[in-house]
């Protein structure tokens, strides 16, 4: 059974430059994308574990942003266990430590040189889908 994998990434040229270095790595899960902190978890809470394979997650979002959302993920005893991915621009020592106080599996920085990001989204997917048990 193939496994979504959730984007909740507010840029549209975000997103698209993400999806796109995805697929470029022959990605075969299918991507679905939230915008925001609030539709991410009105999506997720429609789901089941076993829908998602991977979370994905920017943390500076209007409304609830990725800190909240991750928060409420890694708190909740059936999603704490799906693997989530913090991309985002911030380099800030205080964000990575508290992302991963909260349980984020990964803290990956933007890379503005679409080469460099391309490579890290390949390795990304090899590592969460071809090396770790999920």
């Amino acid at each position: 059974m193939q496994k979504n994998i959730l984007i909740i990434e507010d840029s549209d040229d975000d997103f698209e430059i993400t999806e796109t270095a995805l697929m470029d790595s022959e990605f075969e899960n299918k991507i679905i994308r939230c915008k925001d902190g609030n539709e991410a978890l009105n999506y997720i809470s429609d789901k089941t574990i076993s829908d998602l394979a991977l979370i994905i997650l920017d943390l500076n979002m209007p409304g609830l942003d990725g800190r909240f959302v991750l928060k409420q993920l890694k708190s909740n005893d059936e999603y704490k266990k799906v693997p989530v991915v913090i991309l985002t621009t911030s380099v800030d020592r205080r964000d990575v430590d508290q992302c991963y106080g909260y349980g984020a599996n990964t803290y990956i920085q933007k890379s503005f040189d679409y080469r460099k990001f391309q490579s890290a989204m390949q390795t990304l997917e090899k590592y969460w889908f071809s090396v770790a048990t999920i």
